[in-house]
């Protein structure tokens, strides 16, 4: 063999060997990366043990005349409280400060934050291992109690449908329907939201575009969003946010446009505190 075609035969072998290298370092990532997201859902999801009690006989209530007054009705805790270990999350990793779920999906992640990275978790796991997936993260323009006027959380849209690869589900108007709810699980407490809004917009930096906190700028933006996004979002107007709400942002990329990006929004309509073990 002519020594240019032994030459171009080894270079053409390691081109081939490279490709098959990174092939297998994509596929890696990808079942790592499911199993991970498994793992954390039952490491968090601790079952709950509620023992079934025999009801207790009521007494007889006297006769009178006077109309019973009903006792105001106290805030039913969702079925899923207090049944996430934050501990042991923590202990794989003390940036894990809260935990999303969308009941009837399988959106169901810690949320993590950098404390030096702003990017740090779209390329790593909630581990702290590299893992091209990333994690839902948030940003340090954003408090990591959910006390902003909007806080935004980031996440891939994976092919997979991990991440926030179901978010575009969004757009059928019949599952925008069927999960209005979204769950935000911290250590001392659970906030939960009603989503009024998934639409694309453009990828600008809503945090350092928009003041939230200022009273006009909050009405004017959800504003102009029902008024311009019409047409191409689903909206829910009977929880449409006004200034003083809480309001919760999932963002992820939107169908291979850079330009672009997908949001589903949610206000908070209720808290409930998570007492602590005994």
């Amino acid at each position: 063999m002519k020594p240019w075609k032994k030459r171009l035969l080894i270079a053409a072998s390691a081109v081939l060997i490279l490709i098959c290298i990174l092939c297998c370092v994509y596929i890696y990532q990808y079942f790592r990366g499911a199993a991970l997201n498994r793992s954390f859902r039952e490491l968090a999801a601790v079952p709950a043990e509620t023992p079934a009690t025999e009801p207790s006989p009521e007494p007889e209530p006297e006769p009178s005349s006077a109309v019973p007054e009903e006792a105001p009705a106290e805030p039913e805790i969702p079925t899923m409280a207090a049944v996430f270990d934050f501990d042991a999350l923590q202990a794989i990793n003390s940036e894990i400060y809260a935990y999303l779920e969308i009941p009837g999906t399988t959106i169901s992640y810690p949320v993590v934050q950098s404390a030096e990275d702003n990017l740090y978790y779209n390329t790593h796991a909630a581990d702290r291992s590299y893992y091209s997936g990333g994690s839902i993260y948030s940003q340090n323009y954003n408090a990591k109690d959910f006390s902003d006027p909007n806080t935004v959380l980031y996440g891939h849209n994976l092919r997979s449908g991990d991440m926030f690869g179901l978010l575009g589900n969004y757009t059928d108007v019949d599952f925008f329907r069927e999960h209005p709810t979204i769950y935000i699980h911290m250590p001392e407490k659970i906030c939960e939201y009603r989503v009024f809004a998934a639409y694309p917009y453009s990828n600008e930096h809503l945090l350092l575009t928009h003041d939230f906190g200022n009273t006009e700028e909050f009405d004017g933006f959800f504003d102009a969003i029902l008024e311009n996004y019409a047409l191409i979002g689903n909206f829910d107007e009977e929880f449409w946010p006004a200034a003083g709400d809480s309001v919760l942002t999932l963002s992820t990329c939107y169908g291979g446009n850079r330009s672009m990006r997908f949001l589903v929004q949610a206000v908070q309509v209720a808290a409930y505190a998570v007492e602590e073990a005994p």
